[in-house]
């Protein structure tokens, strides 16, 4: 099928740029899916790393607690801060906290009172406040055993978890809680994944955004496709009806350039085409006239001795036909 000359020019003009618009698209959503599976693994590795995190703060926290005697935690009151006992107990805690790298390790009872703690400067009988939101952690741990706490933020900004199990008695009663607190250091590595996706995610489009974007570009690039066809059509569509014109023998209107391209020199060739045919046909209508002129006269002549001699043999019929063929 042939196809005008202007939709030549508009296919030949969107078509690439058509493809090079759904090729972006088809780049930004597989981006899109790029980045969703990466934050899924994130999430994943997040919360891998906590589990783990959790059940290795755990397995310290049963550790230590099974080194230690419940009858010497029991034992202690407020005022014995200074005792054989708890600095025994605290230099326990201490060797454990440094030989694990553990943040802190203390021992706390039913009302979320200090027994013990690796720290210097919590007394027997101290509150701990932080432990107010982990009430009913705490209360499973005196029924159960162990749990680990959720995620929280130190004061230095770092990422702590706490692993907690009960310190049993004789009879296997949990008669106090040991928890020990631990740097969730591999998560840095992961607010630092965490941090360069969302800075990747902000650098891609949405699907929305993209198919506003696309739409409008198209827009306009339908606009001007359909200019760029037009300005180059026209003037084909002039030299056309010229050229038709000039088939016609119509040679006295002239071929106006449109443009000042290659079509336009093409319109200054055709009209100069047109002139030297119309200077043509003029010289020939002179020639054509002189010849008419030239034998107009001589047979002028014959037709007039025709007639006298018409005259001179009517009575001889067989002069009179021939004279009647030379007329």
């Amino acid at each position: 099928m042939r196809l005008p000359l202007f939709w030549k020019i508009l296919l030949a003009t969107l078509l690439p740029l058509v493809a090079f618009a759904l090729l972006g698209v088809t780049a930004n959503r597989l981006a899109h899916r790029a980045h969703g599976v990466a934050r899924r693994a994130h999430y994943l590795a997040q919360k891998e790393a906590e589990a783990e995190l959790g059940r290795r703060l755990i397995a310290t926290a049963q550790a230590t607690a099974a080194l230690l005697r419940s009858e010497d935690v029991t034992l202690l009151q407020p005022g014995d801060d200074q005792s054989r006992t708890y600095r025994r107990l605290q230099a326990q805690l201490r060797r454990v906290a440094k030989a694990s790298n553990a943040r802190r390790i203390y021992l706390v009872d039913r009302q979320r009172r200090s027994l013990c703690d690796s720290r210097g400067g919590v007394r027997i009988g101290s509150l701990y406040y932080h432990l107010d939101v982990e009430r009913a952690l705490l209360a499973r741990v005196f029924r159960q055993g162990a749990a680990a706490s959720m995620l929280f933020v130190g004061k230095d900004g770092r990422q702590y978890k706490t692993g907690f199990a009960g310190l049993t008695d004789e009879k296997g009663r949990v008669v106090a809680v040991l928890a020990v607190d631990g740097s969730a250091g591999t998560f840095v590595h992961l607010e630092r994944l965490d941090a360069q996706l969302k800075s990747l995610r902000g650098g891609l489009l949405s699907p929305v955004l993209i198919g506003l974007l696309v739409g409008v570009a198209l827009l306009l690039l339908v606009g001007a496709s359909l200019l760029l066809a037009r300005s180059v059509t026209r003037p084909v569509r002039h030299l056309v009806s010229a050229a038709a014109a000039i088939g016609r023998g119509e040679l006295e209107t002239p071929v106006t350039p449109r443009s000042k391209d290659e079509i336009g020199e093409l319109a200054i060739s055709m009209n100069r085409m047109r002139r030297d045919l119309r200077d043509r046909q003029e010289e020939m209508q002179l020639m054509l006239s002189g010849i008419a002129h030239e034998v107009r006269n001589p047979l002028g002549g014959m037709e007039l001795f025709a007639g006298l001699l018409r005259d001179e043999v009517e009575d001889d019929p067989d002069r009179l036909q021939m004279v009647e063929r030379i007329q």
